[in-house]
């Protein structure tokens, strides 16, 4: 399976012969083919020899509306999996149709929250992505009036774009009753 040389310019390929021009074969490449020098860009400058990045650009921060005046900064999360132990073993919890909130008293200066969600409730990573942002989204507007305790949050349902004005309302709801729930259990404990 070569290729042979045949008189007058002919190559042969599995014994077929075949015209091709030689001296477009053999012909030298020019440097600049496209833009010869006397129509080259004079705007562009000499010494780039390399064609202008293309790509992704630099990333941009994607934040929700007001995010500077809710923020949600790393302090105001629960870390690691004995934060979240703790929170469930307290066994002080109230539920809704949509969200289970777990409640318990914390050591920091503000609320803390964590999110719980499983794949055998909402099946794709776009409902818990979604559910994730709601229930940060109302946690960020309450902080403020839920004291320093720690929250985790589970879904009962999955969760809908559809259903999502009503779900926050729930969940807004959810928040004020379990911190109160905590506080009179913490009180029934003083007491003691």
């Amino acid at each position: 399976m070569g290729v042979t040389g045949c008189n007058s310019g002919l190559f042969t390929f599995k014994g077929l012969c075949h015209e091709t021009d030689l001296s477009a074969v053999n012909d030298a490449a020019q440097e600049n083919a496209r833009f010869p020098r006397a129509h080259e860009n004079a705007r562009r400058s000499c010494g780039h020899s390399r064609s202008p990045r293309q790509g992704s650009r630099p990333p941009c921060r994607v934040s929700l509306g007001g995010s500077g005046k809710f923020p949600f900064s790393r302090a105001q999360r629960l870390d690691g999996p004995h934060a979240y132990a703790a929170v469930f073993a307290y066994k002080c919890c109230s539920s809704g149709r949509w969200f289970q909130v777990y409640v318990r008293p914390g050591g920091g200066s503000a609320a803390r929250l964590g999110v719980v969600v499983s794949k055998r409730i909402m099946k794709t990573a776009v409902a818990r992505n979604f559910y994730k942002r709601v229930a940060r989204d109302v946690f960020r507007h309450a902080r403020k009036d839920l004291g320093s305790l720690d929250f985790v949050i589970r879904p009962r349902a999955a969760l809908g774009s559809a259903d999502a004005p009503v779900a926050r309302a729930e969940l807004h709801g959810l928040l004020q009753k379990s911190f109160s729930l905590c506080h009179s259990r913490m009180a029934a404990a003083a007491n003691r």
